[in-house]
């Protein structure tokens, strides 16, 4: 059975973007510039009304995972979508993007998960998701998953929302372990973080595990304090490996004895930054599975951020292994 670098685990979900108005906001209850989950009543209606200006395939794991593939890694993701246009959609360009779509799954049959992006004149976006399908995928297709060999598991931590992941996670530790895979989690979201706090500290106490990747808010979020500094301090003196992105600040890495600081690149636009952290993880990685060391891995990660945040959309529209070049050298 094939060995991949990386193993992704996330949500199949598909961006649509909607030119709309203000009363169109206003006739499905959504705030502007907010970001709001919905069933698939308001998800059908929209298709129906609506017609989509783009579509994209998205989904933070999977945005990592195609990065990831267009540095050279060899990766895979495992993510729940429906034979449905959208989920066809979505698995061509992964495979496109060079990414090996894990499919021993049955269709949910609950319409694959999709975001609508609703784009007023302004430029204003508006968020509404439908997790659809993505939301049906439970510990025994994650156990199943997780049968294939791989260097390092990386997991969008919205996952760990779900009971049986989080419990399959928490059962295959010793294995993982056994195996010498690395698990990197990434925390996704702070208000996240706050919601499964609990089982967050457990899943690190029982050293499921290895590496932290997350954004200064998110940190805070699991620690209570707000010196980041002070943060990576303590996960690297209780063994642990990560980074956090601090925007404009840069980038603190932490792991094997050392404390490092990246600045930021400034010198170019920011256009939209609704990749940065998934590209950020995808550099990370890279450098994790190529032994290029944490102040390399950290560089790699601030480029290939630098690169998504030029432009729209949370994938990379350039060679991120040329971009990359200057930073295989340091350690």
């Amino acid at each position: 059975m094939e060995e991949f670098e990386v193993a992704c685990l996330g949500s199949a979900i598909v961006d649509v973007f909607i030119e709309a108005s203000d009363d169109d906001l206003r006739r499905l209850g959504l705030a502007r510039s907010s970001m709001t989950l919905v069933g698939r009543e308001v998800a059908m209606e929209v298709a129906t009304l609506h017609v989509a200006k783009e579509v994209k395939s998205g989904g933070s794991a999977a945005n990592t995972a195609a990065a990831l593939a267009n540095l050279g890694v060899s990766t895979t993701f495992c993510g729940l979508f429906d034979n449905d246009e959208l989920g066809e959609r979505f698995s061509q360009e992964m495979r496109e993007a060079g990414v090996s779509v894990f499919r021993e799954f049955e269709s949910p049959n609950l319409g694959t998960g999709r975001c609508l992006v609703f784009v007023t004149d302004d430029g204003e976006r508006t968020m509404a998701t439908y997790l659809g399908s993505a939301s049906a995928i439970n510990g025994a297709i994650v156990e199943t998953y997780l049968e294939r060999p791989a260097k390092v598991l990386y997991v969008e931590g919205y996952l760990l929302e779900v009971a049986s992941v989080f419990e399959t996670l928490r059962h295959l530790a010793p294995d993982l372990r056994r195996r010498g895979v690395k698990v990197v989690l990434s925390l996704s979201d702070r208000y996240l973080v706050e919601r499964i706090f609990g089982s967050l500290l457990d899943l690190l106490k029982v050293g499921v595990i290895t590496n932290l990747l997350g954004n200064e808010g998110e940190f805070e979020a699991l620690m209570g304090v707000s010196d980041v500094r002070a943060v990576a301090e303590t996960f690297l003196k209780d063994g642990f490996e990560g980074a956090i992105t601090c925007g404009g600040e840069g980038v603190i890495g932490f792991g094997n004895g050392e404390i490092v600081e990246v600045p930021a690149d400034t010198s170019g636009p920011v256009v939209d930054t609704t990749g940065a952290g998934d590209l950020f993880a995808s550099g990370y990685l890279y450098g994790l599975v190529r032994g290029k060391g944490l102040r390399s891995a950290c560089e790699i990660g601030v480029a290939c951020a630098t690169e998504v945040i030029s432009h729209f959309g949370a994938r990379p529209e350039r060679s991120l292994i040329d971009l990359i070049e200057p930073y295989l050298g340091s350690v």
